[in-house]
């Protein structure tokens, strides 16, 4: 990040020949995400300080006291100038998003792989318990003759609390 006053110094203008220029519709809005105060110094990012230089290396700079207007739905030379650098900056910040956004498709995809292995995998586990339980209930009921199962009778609370107390049989 540098300085209006770095910058002017760079290009060999004044710092009032700098703010001019940035003050003034079109560079202004391109500028204004890109410029910051820090301490109230005006701090202007490298895209700020790329499309600055541009405006003033392509000789689009007039002299400052030149109060010629043009008509609204003409654009002068350095307006389109102005134009072509923030088109020029605003598709490197489109291709940096394209990037992360194919970046982050990416990582959904990974994700989602992962995701319905994991599912699979617990949908086995689950198959395989189910079967074990199964297993483990045909066993247990193999064991009890049924005969056994039929004729014996049921505890009451006294008998299970008290046992065989008193049973002779």
């Amino acid at each position: 990040m540098k300085t209006i006053k770095q910058i002017a110094n760079e290009l060999g203008v004044t710092k009032q020949a700098v703010f001019y220029r940035i003050n003034k519709p079109p560079l202004s809005d391109a500028l204004q995400s890109l410029m910051t105060k820090n301490d109230g110094i005006l701090m202007v990012s490298k895209d700020g300080e790329h499309l600055i230089k541009q405006v003033f290396t392509r000789n689009e700079v007039s002299k400052l006291d030149d109060k010629e207007k043009t008509p609204k739905e003409e654009k002068t030379p350095k307006e389109n100038g102005a134009l072509e650098v923030m088109v020029s900056v605003f598709q490197r910040e489109l291709d940096a998003k394209n990037k992360l956004l194919d970046e982050q498709q990416q990582s959904i995809k990974k994700l989602t792989t992962a995701l319905e292995q994991t599912t699979a995998s617990l949908h086995a586990a689950q198959l395989l318990h189910g079967g074990t339980m199964q297993k483990q209930l045909t066993d247990s009921n193999e064991h009890v003759p049924v005969n056994e199962a039929r004729t014996q009778k049921p505890k009451g609370i006294f008998a299970r609390f008290f046992g065989n107390f008193g049973n002779t049989e």
